[in-house]
């Protein structure tokens, strides 16, 4: 666990010192320039699935501010389809996952390393504590 803290800059994309990504099954952002071999790092891990189908998920921290590119670079690497957060924007007054827009999904846009993103379309749901969005 520790040799992942002492890697430069691999600390400062964890939301939490005490919940660290297990490096066995560890998503590994890969660079835009394949020629370089190096990788970059998030905090998110491949779960199997239905029959231990290798990869099938994969569970990751809510971004915040400083990492919203790197879970977008992850989104588009793995070519995920379905994003699910199951955290609500705001717990206890702190804001647990950040969008690039708070106004509502037509207006979010990215830029990463490897790709410039807008969301065409999104849905929204409340619920009785807080406003929870559905991708």
């Amino acid at each position: 666990i520790t040799a992942e803290l002492d890697i430069p800059g691999h600390m400062m994309k964890d939301r939490y010192k005490t919940i660290l990504p297990n490096p066995e099954s560890r998503v590994i952002l890969r660079s835009p320039e394949e020629d370089t071999g190096s990788d970059r790092y998030i905090n998110a891990n491949y779960i199997k699935g239905y029959r231990g189908a290798p990869r099938a998920y994969i569970a990751t921290q809510g971004p915040m501010p400083h990492t919203v590119g790197d879970f977008w670079d992850m989104v588009w690497q793995e070519r995920s389809s379905i994003i699910v957060m199951v955290t609500r924007l705001k717990e206890n007054n702190e804001v647990r996952r950040h969008n690039s827009s708070k106004s509502g999904f037509q207006q979010i846009h990215v830029v990463t390393d490897a790709a410039q993103l807008t969301c065409l379309r999104g849905a929204a749901e409340s619920d009785t504590a807080d406003q929870s969005d559905r991708w």
